[in-house]
């Protein structure tokens, strides 16, 4: 059975332990780097989300999990709207279409 977590601040993602998705609270590098490691050694996870606001904090951590084969998926949240979501769904749909 596949599994999904979600990568974000603690405060934000605790209303979501009883949906069924792994949260992955972080707010440093290195406890992003060890849930990013987690879950791309743990090939049940079909997908992580992350939110925003760490996403942008650790970019080099996300693109390196995901030339590995993790899928990490940026989504926004209510704090931050800085515009990484938007960029990252751009190039997304720009592999996802072929015109890259």
């Amino acid at each position: 059975m596949s599994k999904i977590a979600l990568i974000g601040e603690k405060d934000i993602i605790a209303p979501l332990a009883f949906s069924g998705i792994k949260l992955f609270p972080v707010d440093s590098e290195a406890k992003f780097s060890a849930a990013v490691e987690e879950i791309s050694n743990d090939k049940r996870y079909s997908m992580a989300f992350v939110l925003e606001s760490v996403a942008e904090a650790n970019t080099d951590v996300m693109r390196k999990a995901e030339e590995n084969g993790a899928n990490l998926i940026c989504v926004p949240d209510f704090r931050s709207v800085r515009g990484f979501f938007r960029e990252n769904l751009k190039e997304l749909t720009k592999k996802a279409t072929g015109a890259v």
